[in-house]
């Protein structure tokens, strides 16, 4: 019997590869911005300099991400559905990781969620104070760090267990052009794939 493969979205896998292209340029931007130097204790030398580089890197994750949060559900769901048809001595790692970027996009979700409350109750008391409107997307960018540095480390595992659990014939389709080829060869190796979460680190204890 012939079982026909369950593979995502060439378009959301699209996304994602744009997003990872995103975050590893914001995080090198990042780490090569002046206001990371550090004294000996491993502190910012300029700590208002450093918060600013920290919400600039934020922000731009956000913006990164948005298009990968539309078609997060579908996503999700289809690799859920592609971990049944792993074999068990290798099913629970791929598990791991998939919860770790399910449970990273429901916290991400939730604050975005209370960030827009915030300012519907900001509307309705009928103010036209910037500064408060700014203050409420700068703290959600802020906050929303930790689990996009969850996600940017994670987000290929959906790329390779795409990749896994479908036949030669499957895996090697015609792709979009925007399918990196790294992605196409990295099905043999579900043992040694990245542990989500080994996205760029942050330094010297800082967010």
């Amino acid at each position: 019997m012939t079982i026909d493969p369950i593979t995502q979205s060439d378009i959301h896998l699209a996304r994602i590869d744009r997003f990872l292209a995103q975050t590893e340029a914001i995080m090198k931007a990042f780490d090569h911005d002046p206001a990371q130097q550090q004294d000996d204790d491993g502190w910012p030398t300029d700590g208002e300099a450093y918060s600013w580089a920290a919400h600039r890197r934020d922000r731009s994750m956000w913006e990164a991400f948005r298009p990968v949060e539309e078609c997060l559900d579908s996503v999700l769901a289809t690799a859920n559905a592609q971990l049944d048809r792993l074999p068990t001595a290798v099913r629970g790692e791929w598990q791991s990781r998939i919860d770790a970027l399910a449970r990273a996009a429901g916290t991400l979700v939730a604050e975005h969620d209370q960030a827009i409350a915030r300012l519907r109750d900001h509307l309705v008391l009928d103010t036209s104070n910037i500064a408060t409107v700014d203050y409420i997307l700068t703290e959600f960018c802020d906050e929303a760090w930790p689990a996009l540095d969850t996600l940017a480390g994670s987000a290929r595992s959906v790329i390779e267990l795409d990749v896994a659990v479908n036949p030669p014939s499957a895996a090697n389709r015609q792709r979009g052009t925007t399918r990196s080829a790294d992605r196409r060869s990295s099905g043999s190796a579900i043992p040694t794939a990245p542990v989500p979460g080994q996205g760029p680190a942050r330094r010297g204890g800082h967010r």
